[in-house]
């Protein structure tokens, strides 16, 4: 009954393919292709159409945009038209100010015109500058005959400092010639040793509100050794004690000074 079956199936029989089945599969495939160039080209319209939908849609935005901006600048524009105005009402307050103190001034000097004392009141100002005259001249008298008068007692003052230094030189020379000797010695080394400083001034400078001292080494070669120094502060061993507009006063550990001057 099995093999009754499979002969009417044909299974085992070959399959012959024909010239009708080839133009068949052919047919099939061609169809297949139209339609897939079909679906293409209509994608391909859709995309054009999305494409044109979205151009006018962002030609919108940007027209609305322009809008937008154009109220911006005339609100803007509005608002400085709204500034001027009131700098122009402002400006207007002032000219009405300005106006009636002007009358005002007008009025006074009008009363000052129409009052009949004014003559007699011009008469006794220049009487008063007179009179004022006068008394500047008696002033510059008395200060001329103070000042000769203080001229006097310098020239006596001076007199008797000479003769007390006339006195005190006499007195001096009359000492042992050994103990002047070590007293100029004295001296003579103290000055050196107050002198014995190894920087010039070479000008005071205005700087930060305060007066600094530019020193310079007496062996320097360049300006690149210059020392710029404050009120209280050290250069070497001398303190600055004091910076004035044309000297400097300088102190060291001895309690010695020392005093530059520019020319």
């Amino acid at each position: 009954m099995k093999d009754t079956l499979i002969n009417k199936l044909n299974i085992n029989q070959p399959i012959t393919i024909t010239k009708k089945m080839v133009v068949l599969i052919c047919g099939v495939f061609v169809i297949l292709f139209i339609l897939i160039a079909i679906a293409l080209h209509l994608s391909l319209l859709n995309i054009d159409k999305t494409s044109n939908n979205y151009k006018e849609l962002e030609d919108k935005i940007n027209t609305n945009n322009i809008s937008i901006n154009s109220i911006n600048t005339l609100e803007k524009k509005l608002d400085e038209i709204q500034l001027e105005q009131k700098k122009i009402n402002v400006d207007y307050d002032n000219l009405n100010t300005r106006s009636a103190r002007s009358q005002q001034d007008i009025t006074s000097l009008q009363l000052i015109l129409n009052d009949k004392n004014l003559d007699s009141k011009l008469d006794n100002f220049e009487t008063a500058i007179a009179n004022i005259e006068v008394e500047l001249e008696a002033v510059k008298n008395v200060q001329k005959m103070q000042q000769e008068s203080l001229d006097g007692v310098v020239a006596s003052f001076q007199q008797f400092k000479d003769q007390i230094i006339q006195k005190i030189t006499v007195m001096l020379s009359n000492n042992n010639s050994k103990s002047t000797n070590t007293t100029r010695s004295n001296i003579k080394a103290k000055t050196a040793t107050a002198i014995n400083f190894k920087y010039q001034l070479s000008s005071i400078e205005f700087r930060a509100g305060e007066l600094v001292a530019v020193f310079l080494p007496k062996n320097a070669t360049s300006l690149s050794a210059l020392k710029f120094v404050n009120e209280g502060e050290l250069l070497d061993s001398w303190k600055v004690a004091k910076i004035d507009k044309n000297s400097v006063k300088l102190i060291n550990s001895k309690q010695q000074t020392h005093t530059l001057t520019i020319d």
